[in-house]
């Protein structure tokens, strides 16, 4: 039951693959026909979904896959009709389905690589020139595979099985998508840690998936070609959770986050004046003792010096009401250089790390315009530093970089602390979750990253070795507070 609340779908195609196979004995086109469906389905799905949604995604590299989802379900679609024995033909030369699939993965494998290249190179596209390019490109390949028949090399002759260019192809498709595996895995910063899961066992299942067809060079109707079919949706299902659960659920939760934003928004202001009040006390108790001993004071020496200790204890209470008025405050955003505001960062926390003998290195990319509400920005990368500093044993290292991600800024923050305790991890961003202090430093940095910024914040963190911060923030152009207006014009 378990295994069917944590992952619905994938285990609804595991047992509808098994029902396929039990009813289809011996009748693999029926077999063959249904997964195709399937595949054909979810490959238009994300085409619909990523077209349709592009107006307020932005997401340039989903939108290159979208496209390629269509023209890959083009494809597919004849590759389906044109199997022998379908109720669509009687027989068809087994070569022109075998084309047909080669041109299919050939374009799944490379549109997935480019469009994870886009995001690393932070490449923008003309949509309408890729979907024109795409779209032709595909026609004159369809026409040359059904028809003219003098292009595309041969992949499968019957009696010998597969070409020399069929398994070259095959072993091409199966090399590109273990490049893109070892490109999500090398650039951690890449994509954010559910949608790198996803793609990586998506990308997984479908070399698998290459392996097992390949294997049938000479009999492409045996029980190992539809293992092969299996996988290929199995990893399709992977795919479309990873791209769809990314365009669609993130601008619902951004909505919803909107909605709420007075609400989360109080409830830091609460947490964060309950601490403040009780700090109050002190400075409050310390008055009231020295206005006592003024009183009873025998020398005009003794009753200066408590006035002078009082007048300390007024200005640190009004540090403290100033602090309180900027939580309660409305948020001001102004356009800043992020390595600006970082370098800044950097040489507040430069002395604690002298102090402590910690090793401090950085490297920033320059020219990153962001929209921030600049001093709550400010207190969340030193909060998010402190508590670095705080876990790293004597003699540490911390490392701050800055850079750009196609349309997003990327501040990541690495320590070789021992590591966050595993029974907070899940937690981490909770109000009152710390294995130290108050536990606000972090939910102030969440609220103040996700809510106010509309950005992100994400980490990594192995036992013994460190943990890594990741903060992701639109560009300028990019943000949605400055797409509104609703901003203080200004610049830092």
């Amino acid at each position: 039951m378990n295994c069917l609340k944590i992952y619905p779908i994938k285990t609804i195609i595991i047992l509808f693959s098994l029902l396929v196979i039990i009813l289809g004995r011996g009748d693999y086109l029926f077999y063959h026909f249904v997964l195709k469906m399937i595949s054909i389905i979810i490959f238009f799905t994300i085409f619909f979904v990523g077209w349709n949604s592009r107006e307020f995604t932005g997401e340039h590299s989903f939108l290159f896959i979208a496209i390629a989802c269509m023209i890959i379900g083009l494809f597919d679609i004849f590759h389906m009709i044109t199997y022998n024995g379908t109720v669509f033909f009687d027989y068809i030369v087994p070569d022109i389905h075998s084309k047909l699939w080669v041109a299919a993965r050939l374009t799944e494998s490379f549109s997935l690589l480019i469009a994870l290249l886009i995001l690393k190179y932070h490449k923008f596209i003309n949509i309408d020139l890729v979907f024109s390019i795409y779209f032709l490109l595909t026609m004159i390949i369809l026409f040359d595979i059904l028809y003219y028949q003098k292009i595309f090399p041969v992949c499968f002759v019957e009696g010998r099985g597969f070409t020399r260019f069929r398994i070259c192809s095959e072993c091409l498709i199966i090399l590109t998508f273990l490049f893109s595996i070892y490109l999500i895995v090398k650039e951690k910063g890449l994509l954010h840690p559910q949608l790198r899961q996803l793609a990586l066992i998506s990308l997984s299942l479908s070399v698998i998936a290459e392996v097992f067809i390949s294997l049938n060079a000479y009999n492409p109707y045996n029980f190992t070609h539809m293992l092969g079919q299996i996988f290929k949706v199995l990893a399709l299902v992977y795919l479309f959770r990873a791209l769809v659960e990314e365009v669609l659920k993130k601008p619902y939760r951004n909505l919803f986050q909107q909605h709420n934003y007075s609400q989360h928004k109080l409830i830091v202001s609460a947490s964060f004046l309950s601490t403040m009040v009780h700090d109050l006390k002190n400075p409050l108790a310390n008055i009231r003792a020295l206005c006592q001993l003024s009183k009873i004071a025998k020398t005009e020496e003794k009753r200066e010096a408590n006035l002078n200790k009082i007048i300390n204890n007024v200005d640190q209470l009004t540090d403290m009401l100033n602090k309180i008025m900027d939580t309660i405050r409305e948020d001001k955003f102004i356009e800043c250089d992020l390595e600006n505001v970082i370098s800044e960062v950097i040489e507040e926390i430069r002395p604690v790390c002298v102090t402590r003998d910690i090793q401090l290195t950085y490297q920033l990319d320059k020219d990153i315009p962001v929209l921030l509400e600049r001093s709550m920005f400010k207190r969340a990368i030193y909060n998010i530093l402190k508590n670095a500093i705080d876990a790293i044993e004597e003699s540490g290292k911390l490392s701050i970089y800055l850079e750009k991600k196609w349309n997003k800024a990327l501040v990541i923050i690495k320590d070789n602390g021992p590591g966050i305790p595993e029974e907070i991890q899940g937690s981490l961003f909770q109000p009152f979750v710390s294995s130290k202090g108050t536990g606000l430093g972090l939910y102030m940095v969440d609220f103040t990253i996700t809510q106010i910024h509309k950005g992100k914040v994400w980490f990594d963190t192995f036992k013994g070795k460190g943990t890594t911060f990741y903060i992701e923030l639109p560009l300028l152009k990019n943000n949605p507070i400055f797409n509104m207006g609703t901003y203080l014009l200004g610049r830092s």
